[in-house]
């Protein structure tokens, strides 16, 4: 008779299970409806009656930003009734002002559609507490373009090749917080384009009345062939400092527990951002074959030169002179080269060099010799360039310098002595390495005096020690931040700990023959370890999980038959747990140790 009883309760529970599982019901929430630009808020979808239900994927929403967080789920027990529960969140970024409207969400589990109802969101440009104009129709208000962007400006459009076009590229940022802002990224089809220059920063308030703080960037380009190309977008990327909803904690729960740095910095969270320029349309001309002067070296812009000489006046042949080039001017000194001697007739003239460039002035040296008293000065020297606010080619030339040569003297000349002979010559025969020691020329085979010292054993140690430290410690720094961050990966390494536990504590109840705590045991510790093996809610797992859960992943068929009939077990002893005797329970622990190393064993 008792038998027959547990069979029709547990066929009854059955069929409640079953009914509860297809009551399901399907909503969305926001946790605020108004808020500010640059604020965020959090979306959930919530499926009621179930916990199987993956991510739904949300619709790309214009003016909305939205990030997956991760699922939320909840089990209740409430006068014998179960139920459960599953919350996808989502974080919304608005990037406009207005008001929006997101949704329906239609949602497809296991051939049935559910529908939640749209939600309305109203965003606004200042603090929600301060405004008091009526609501934006949907869509419209403020974007936050608007409040950030990039502008790149060139004040020529037309340019020869090689003519330096300066280049501004701006950020402006009105009420938002910006950080990780990278240089300007401008593409430059044919132009070669300078490092850019310290940024400056300022304020600069628009037509409107409207103040904007302001990083200013300046280059340098100039075209390298001729065409018509287009300049840019400018690219900047940063991010957007945004201020997310924190929890109220306990003013005593968190002093011995979670990182006080922690509750700082996660009341904020970054968005990138990717801001973008207009582009600008700039033609390159070629310089005009027209009145090309001989010597021409392609300086564009407009320049002028000084000379100045380190010799004296009265030199002789064969003396060094250093000539001192400075080109000043507003120009492209890249393409600058030295100025030229008109002249090299009765000089050795070697090639000149930069020693020196700065902005607007490079600094050449050029070293020349005279080869003949005939020469009175050192040749004129021009410098030639293209003017492009002229459109014309101009020449500087600067006048002979005056020098006086005078041949060598008489003692500087080399000259071949010639001892006399008187007398009879005897030659000694010269003692080889003490009166002649002859140059080597090479340095010959080295050996060292002792051992080289990274043959040394303990210095090898010594070089070890620290890499395998500074690795352990590395690797003991990212498995904390793992289990401090990635769940599934926590639980999954507490499932064999808490089974063991569970296990001891069931074969202590082994031994003071009580079925019922014993089998309580036994369920309480197999539903923890399935929860944290495969990361689902454990409050929530009955013997249907081995069908939908563990089945699909290939497991040993035989091993999920003893799994589900220790669920049933434990059901049974809930009601009738005198039928149970040690040999049974024992036989239960067994089979709840061999399932388990299974489980672990198995890699799904």
């Amino acid at each position: 008779m008792m038998k027959k009883f547990v069979l029709i309760i547990f066929l009854i529970s059955l069929v409640s299970s079953a009914a509860f599982a297809s009551d399901i019901s399907f909503e969305a929430t926001i946790s605020k409806d108004k808020i500010s630009l640059g604020e965020e808020i959090q979306l959930k979808l919530t499926f009621n009656g179930t916990q199987n239900v993956s991510a739904p994927q949300l619709p790309d929403m214009e003016g909305l930003e939205s990030r997956y967080i991760g699922p939320s789920s909840m089990m209740s027990i409430v006068n014998g009734n179960v139920s459960t529960s599953i919350s996808h969140i989502y974080k919304i970024l608005p990037l406009k002002a207005g008001l929006f409207k997101i949704g329906p969400f239609t949602i497809s589990h296991r051939g049935t559609e559910y529908t939640a109802r749209p939600i309305t969101i109203e965003v606004v440009e200042g603090p929600v507490s301060r405004q008091r104009q009526a609501p934006r129709s949907e869509g419209s208000g403020v974007d936050v373009k608007d409040k950030v962007f990039v502008i790149m400006e060139a004040p020529k459009k037309e340019a020869y090749i090689n003519e330096i076009v300066p280049v501004k590229v701006k950020l402006y940022v009105s009420r938002l917080a910006i950080r990780d802002i990278q240089f300007p990224k401008i593409p430059h089809e044919a132009f070669s384009m300078s490092e850019y220059a310290n940024p400056r920063q300022y304020r600069e308030r628009d037509v409107v009345g409207e103040y904007y703080d302001v990083i200013e960037f300046n280059t340098n380009l100039f075209g390298t062939r001729p065409g018509r190309f287009v300049l840019g977008p400018t690219e900047i990327d940063c991010n957007l400092i945004t201020k997310k909803k924190t929890r109220r904690r306990s003013p005593f729960g968190d002093f011995f527990g979670d990182d006080v740095f922690d509750d700082f910095f996660d009341k904020f969270q970054t968005y990138p951002l990717k801001l973008k320029s207009t582009s600008i349309p700039i033609t390159v001309l070629p310089l005009p074959e027209k009145g090309r002067p001989e010597g021409f070296s392609g300086a564009v812009g407009d320049f002028d030169f000084t000379v100045s000489v380190n010799s004296d006046k009265v030199l002789k042949v064969g003396d060094p002179i250093t000539l001192k080039m400075v080109v000043r001017g507003d120009g492209n000194l890249d393409t600058v080269s030295a100025p030229r001697l008109e002249s090299k007739k009765g000089f050795k003239v070697y090639k000149p060099k930069v020693i020196e460039q700065s902005i607007g002035a490079v600094v050449y040296e050029q070293i020349i010799m005279p080869t003949t008293d005939s020469v009175t000065a050192i040749p004129g020297i021009a410098f030639t360039y293209f003017n492009p606010k002229r459109r014309i080619y101009q020449s500087i030339k600067k006048g002979e310098i005056p020098i006086h040569v005078i041949k060598p003297l008489e003692a500087d000349k080399l000259k071949i002595v010639e001892s006399p002979i008187t007398g009879e010559i005897t030659f000694k025969r010269e003692a080889l390495g003490a009166d002649i020691v002859y140059v080597k020329e090479s340095i010959g085979n080295l050996k060292p005096k002792g051992p080289y010292l990274y043959q040394n054993k303990a210095f090898i140690l010594l070089q070890v020690l620290p890499l395998l430290l500074l690795i352990s410690l590395y690797g003991a720094n990212r498995r904390s931040r793992r289990l401090k961050t990635d769940i599934k990966y926590a639980r999954l390494l507490h499932a064999p700990k808490g089974a063991r536990m569970g296990i001891k504590r069931a074969s202590a109840l082994l031994g003071k023959k009580s079925p019922g705590e014993f089998y309580d045991s036994i369920f309480k510790t197999l539903r923890e370890y399935l929860g944290d093996r495969y990361h689902i809610a454990a409050g929530g797992i009955t013997a249907d999980v081995v069908d939908s859960v563990l089945a699909p992943r290939g497991l040993d068929k035989d091993k999920l038959e003893r799994l589900k009939n220790i669920f049933r077990e434990c059901d049974m002893a809930r009601y009738a747990p005198s039928e149970f005797g040690r040999a049974k329970m024992a036989d239960t622990l067994n089979d709840l140790k061999d399932i388990i190393d299974y489980l672990q064993r198995h890699k799904s």
